[in-house]
């Protein structure tokens, strides 16, 4: 059986209405060729059609400009979309270079190879930008307590227990613990390491 409807007449109420009248309906019975007529019921209300406005994209931000990694470490990158209520926050990633550094759809930034590279996370007609920096596996990097290859807030929580019980807390690293530069490891040298493992631009270390 064919259903054929006909809608003779749209009518937009308000950006978010529209009022549909003049409906019929009839049927092709199979094999009669002929039109049989059916019952319809059409509500008298308008029928609406909420649309949400659409809220574009004011921004991104990631929560790190900058990052050090030995080969084959790994570190995940937060990115910040604004508005919180955009319509569509997607955040897509790149790499400059895919032989140094690569980037997953969640931001998780694998070093590959000895070089320079730059992550960007895209929303809308946004962007921001993380320059990685690649080490070789042997080297040792700034900071790096625990030789992870990566700085975080690990290496600073290391530092802090080294300072206070040396005897109890052994550390490998051998790239220097005075950061502050005053010829003492001490709680200091752990506060500066933590600020730079948050933020490594504002809090260098050398």
């Amino acid at each position: 059986m064919t259903i054929r409807a006909e809608i003779e007449d749209i009518t937009k109420v308000d950006s978010y209405a529209l009022s549909v009248s003049g409906v019929s309906v009839t049927s092709n019975a199979a094999g009669t060729n002929q039109y049989d007529p059916f019952n319809v019921l059409v509500a008298s209300e308008a029928v609406s059609v909420k649309i949400p406005p659409y809220i574009e994209v004011q921004g991104i931000s990631l929560d790190r400009g900058s990052v050090t990694l030995r080969e084959g470490g790994k570190v995940t990158l937060n990115a910040e979309v604004t508005p919180d209520g955009a319509t569509d926050s997607t955040v897509t990633w790149h790499s400059s270079d895919s032989a140094v550094a690569t980037v997953d759809a969640n931001g998780t930034v694998t070093a590959r190879g000895v070089g320079k590279a730059v992550i960007t996370a895209s929303a809308g007609s946004f962007s921001a930008e993380c320059s990685v920096t690649v080490n070789a596996a042997g080297d040792e990097i700034l900071g790096d307590i625990n030789l992870d290859g990566e700085v975080t807030i690990d290496d600073a929580l290391l530092l802090f227990q080294y300072s206070m019980l040396p005897d109890v807390y052994e550390i490998a690293y051998e790239g220097g613990l005075d950061f502050t530069k005053d010829g003492d490891v001490t709680i200091d040298d752990a506060l500066l390491l933590f600020q730079y493992s948050m933020l490594p631009d504002i809090y260098p270390l050398a």
